[in-house]
């Protein structure tokens, strides 16, 4: 381009297209349209002044979503006969094991007249490649396969006719390695 602001072929430079603006301040965002239109269960997210961005706040919401979308995928599954649903429960964070990293991890509390040998019976029969589903014996409200957290049922669990149904989710996103409860 010359000095007279045009191309050397003798065209008119274009001009470059400016960018939108959606928060004074806040920097470069990648975001869906669904957030911007406000159809998304995601809200922005501000940074307040001195504060960290907006990232690592998402990062448990997403965490918390992929844990409790595993505990409803058990309370979608068809129950045996003789068994009620009493609740479900999930929990994302470091929940058992060593070092780092995230898991998920989603339950049901059933009451049921089979025994505990015909629930492990059925519900492998419904296990899918993303949803294995473990049955054991539940004695109390505390659920303890969780070591590092706690996790209670609700229900005033009493008798030998309860029993847990949980399953680990999982999640291929990069949302676990920001979330400082995996950690």
């Amino acid at each position: 381009m010359g000095l007279s602001g045009k191309k050397r072929n003798g065209q008119p430079e274009k001009k470059q297209q400016e960018m939108k603006v959606y928060i004074q301040g806040a920097g470069g965002t990648i975001v869906s349209k669904s957030i911007l239109n406000g159809t998304s269960r995601l809200k922005w997210l501000f940074r307040q002044e001195g504060g960290h961005g907006n990232f690592f706040l998402t990062a448990p919401v997403i965490n918390d979503r992929i844990a409790e979308q595993t505990a409803d995928k058990l309370a979608d599954l068809p129950f045996p006969d003789h068994t009620e649903m009493l609740e479900s429960v999930y929990k994302a964070g470091k929940l058992t094991g060593n070092g780092n990293g995230m898991q998920y991890f989603g339950a049901i509390l059933i009451q049921s007249g089979c025994s505990h040998e015909e629930l492990k019976t059925y519900y492998a029969g419904l296990a899918e490649d993303a949803l294995d589903c473990t049955v054991e014996r539940q004695a109390g409200e505390t659920i303890d396969m969780i070591e590092h957290a706690e996790l209670t049922f609700k229900t005033n669990v009493s008798g030998n006719d309860y029993f847990i149904v949980y399953s680990w989710g999982d999640n291929d996103t990069i949302f676990h390695e920001f979330d400082l409860r995996g950690h």
